[in-house]
């Protein structure tokens, strides 16, 4: 009877350790982002999370942690870079403090469409790109899209330069902006995302630059009297990963990661080409002006030159010249 009890109790505490050990394999992967639970950069992040613990049976959930709960672009980035944070979508402008060629992507008008862009993301130049951040601890998923960037103001419609001239203008801490609006006339003014509604509504600033996705989300249209679809620069999204973490995946899981973080991308490049026409619509009925159409060359003869110039002075020319032989082939 001892022997049998033994046996038992030997059998029920492997169970325990075995249930423990299985406990303790699950990973957990914090995801922030500053965007709010409207933007479509949470509705791709909701994909990838179901995506990725659906194929794992769990073994690897994801919490998501929308609006800046885990602080703006900057915090994220040295969150991920340290492990505190295991994944981030950010603007990819944000991290051209940690590789300056990344600021190839800001030349004003250097994508006509985006398909350009895409195709250019997708391929060996976004690949190129990626490797630059490795050394910084930061593994490179996909590339998502936060749209052509466009103009709004408070003061009076953009639909030439010389209306830029003076404006306040709230841009990204990223210096290929900075020189953008410095070259356009504006007064550039670098702020935070979390900052900037309440920067519009005091009139601590007159305007800025986002895509319409997240002029939407954002409610900015609340406080904001006038849109251009100036589409001056492609503002694409960075999803990436803590490389250590990441290396640390069986080769399986990091297969689910990798299909998931693509499924995602999917997912949310063409939640913003649906929904785009509709939120335009609401701003109308917000009181917003909307300029639809101008003329982008005027706005290209002003910054091109010095903007490309301002990029090739530190970082030289061969990105540029890549993505145009990218674009050039995808057109053949």
């Amino acid at each position: 009877m001892k022997k049998l009890t033994k046996v038992a109790l030997a059998s029920a505490l492997a169970s325990l350790l075995a249930f423990a050990t299985t406990a303790s394999a699950k990973t957990t992967l914090r995801m922030g982002y500053e965007t709010p639970r409207t933007d479509s950069q949470h509705k791709g992040a909701e994909v990838f999370k179901k995506y990725v613990e659906e194929q794992t049976g769990g073994e690897i959930s994801v919490k998501l942690f929308p609006d800046s709960t885990l602080g703006g672009a900057p915090a994220l980035i040295n969150g991920v870079r340290n492990g505190t944070v295991d994944m981030i979508i950010v603007g990819l402008n944000n991290l051209s403090g940690l590789s300056k060629e990344l600021n190839v992507l800001d030349i004003p008008f250097i994508f006509a469409n985006k398909d350009e862009a895409f195709h250019v993301l997708d391929g060996k130049v976004g690949d190129y790109l990626y490797k630059g951040l490795e050394g910084v601890n930061i593994k490179g998923l996909t590339y998502w899209d936060n749209g052509f960037r466009a103009m709004t103001n408070n003061k009076h419609p953009i639909v030439k330069p010389d209306d830029v001239k003076g404006i306040k203008m709230r841009v990204p801490g990223n210096p290929m902006s900075v020189k953008l609006f410095e070259t356009l006339g504006a007064n550039p003014v670098p702020m935070a995302i979390g900052e900037l509604y309440t920067a519009l509504e005091t009139h601590t600033v007159d305007g800025q630059d986002h895509p319409v996705n997240v002029f939407y989300s954002s409610k900015f249209y609340e406080v904001q009297k006038y849109l251009t679809l100036t589409n001056h620069q492609y503002s694409a999204l960075f999803f990436g990963m803590n490389l250590k973490k990441y290396n640390k995946l069986s080769d399986e899981h990091k297969q689910i990661i990798m299909e998931g973080a693509k499924k995602a991308r999917d997912f949310q490049r063409q939640y913003n080409a649906d929904n785009q026409a509709a939120q335009i619509e609401e701003f109308k009925k917000a009181g917003v002006e909307v300029i639809n159409s101008i003329d982008p060359q005027p706005f290209r003869d002003v910054a091109f030159d010095k903007v490309s110039k301002f990029y090739t002075d530190q970082c030289g020319d061969q990105l540029i010249k890549d993505i145009n032989a990218e674009i050039a082939a995808m057109k053949k």
